[in-house]
């Protein structure tokens, strides 16, 4: 219950004035997503679940829409949505304790507070989500805007995506597949951090950088394409993915890793890679990087004719099995 609602029933209270009727009209400002960061739908029933098609021409009037039809949010658990939405109907989508949410056919739109164009804004759903269908024509994933949705099994990312910012996906241990339809995606710090039960990744990952700790901690993660564009490699990006077994580093990547205060790189990207056995780079000229775990148990895969140039570098040259290809 927001302040302003425990307020008013304390001073009736005093006044000995029934409040029957104030809880009732507070159920109502909840409906649709006043103070939604209270996390209502923990607070109300939900045994009677609807199911609602909607088209929203105007932004901000998905509240208005839903109470002339007499609905409650707390009972809506599947929605699809087309039009156009802000800041305030993503209000009303947030007090919805909704499994199923397809919003393919909507625009975000900018208010200058909570939302702007074309980007998923943050704490958009519930943790009840299990399925979304994201709009179309996003640009960005905002920050955290998935975060510890544990009971979402699959994402899509639409190719209009090219930013997946940090924390978007952080904790979603349910995860298990995502198909990012884009070639030109970025993925920001912790972005999928600790999604354990993440099996596949269809498509390739990165723009420019991966993020730190972009994938830590994704332990079920066998296999990954990393995309040609990508030029940087953050630190501890794939730490203790424990069932990777093999890497493609692309030829335009320069470092691996993240830079300390004393001008080094620090963080191996693939610290905790237990499994790691082959590591295939696709520069000629090595790759400035931080320090590896350890140089027996993986094979290191090079262009044809740069081997004596990894051989004597600093680091790759520790590397016990050496191969071109």
């Amino acid at each position: 219950m927001n302040k302003k609602i425990k307020n008013a029933v304390n001073y009736l209270k005093n006044k000995k004035i029934k409040i029957i009727l104030l809880l009732a009209l507070s159920v109502g400002f909840y409906s649709c997503g006043d103070d939604a960061e209270d996390n209502p739908t923990s607070d109300f029933p939900t045994e009677d679940k609807i199911s609602i098609e909607q088209h929203v021409e105007q932004p901000g009037t998905l509240c208005d829409i839903l109470e002339a039809a007499g609905i409650e949010t707390y009972n809506v658990h599947k929605i699809k949505l087309s039009g156009f939405i802000n800041g305030n109907d993503v209000s009303v989508i947030y007090s919805m304790p909704l499994e199923d949410a397809d919003l393919s056919d909507v625009q975000i739109v900018g208010d200058g507070l909570s939302t702007s164009d074309n980007i998923l804004p943050s704490n958009l759903f519930n943790t009840q989500i299990k399925q979304v269908a994201l709009p179309k024509t996003i640009i960005e994933i905002g920050k955290e805007a998935f975060e510890k949705c544990n009971n979402l099994t699959s994402i899509v990312i639409p190719n209009s995506v090219t930013s997946i910012n940090d924390f978007a996906f952080y904790g979603c241990s349910g995860l298990t597949s995502i198909d990012i339809q884009s070639d030109n995606c970025d993925v920001g710090g912790y972005a999928f951090k600790d999604c354990s039960s993440l099996i596949s990744i269809k498509g390739s990952i990165g723009r420019g950088i991966i993020g730190s700790s972009a994938f830590e901690g994704c332990s079920s993660l066998s296999a990954i394409n990393i995309s040609e564009t990508v030029h940087q490699i953050s630190g501890n990006a794939f730490k203790n993915c424990t069932s990777l077994t093999s890497i493609t580093i692309p030829q335009k990547v320069s470092s691996l890793g993240i830079w300390d205060l004393d001008n080094k790189l620090a963080k191996n990207p693939f610290s905790g890679c237990t499994a790691l056995k082959e590591i295939h780079i696709k520069g000629s000229n090595p790759p400035k990087t931080a320090s590896f775990d350890t140089y027996i148990n993986i094979t290191l895969y090079v262009p044809t004719g740069s081997k004596e140039a990894y051989k004597s570098h600093s680091i790759w040259g520790k590397f016990h099995s050496i191969i071109e290809e």
